[in-house]
């Protein structure tokens, strides 16, 4: 089991949203679409032109099995949290007078990255070029 979770000074880990307040995330969703890229839509099954989902827990933390037979989380898995859980800072009364500054750890040395972006396999060390395991 894994968990892709967000962290704050003033809540700790999650978010502890309460029922009263997704009801206020979802009836602020319930007209908005995704701005998420097609790749995300598709995972979650929608097209561009779907309403957004309805929330029934905080999204501030996902718990998932990976690995063969169960899938990997992905970068479009991240991306609809993210939307989501801006969703509930958007929302939610108690959040508003906080500034957002997020921080995200994608370091993995998977196959998977922009033409231009860091890539383990690239790292150079003086002359060396580091040969991480594949």
């Amino acid at each position: 089991m894994m968990v892709s979770g967000f962290l704050s000074r003033e809540f700790g880990f999650g978010f502890g949203v309460t029922k009263d307040e997704l009801s206020l995330v979802n009836l602020k969703r319930s007209t908005d679409e995704y701005s998420i890229p097609p790749s995300c839509a598709d995972l979650l099954g929608l097209n561009k032109a779907k309403c957004k989902t309805e929330l029934t827990e905080d999204r501030a933390i996902e718990y998932f099995n990976f690995g063969r037979g169960t899938g990997y989380w992905k970068s479009e898995h991240m991306a609809i949290q993210f939307e989501d859980l801006n969703d509930i800072l958007d929302a939610v009364p108690r959040f508003s007078s906080f500034c957002r500054i997020f921080l995200f750890d994608w370091s993995s040395g998977h196959a998977k990255a922009l033409d231009d972006g860091l890539k383990v396999k690239s790292w150079r060390y003086g002359n060396e070029v580091w040969r991480g395991a594949d």
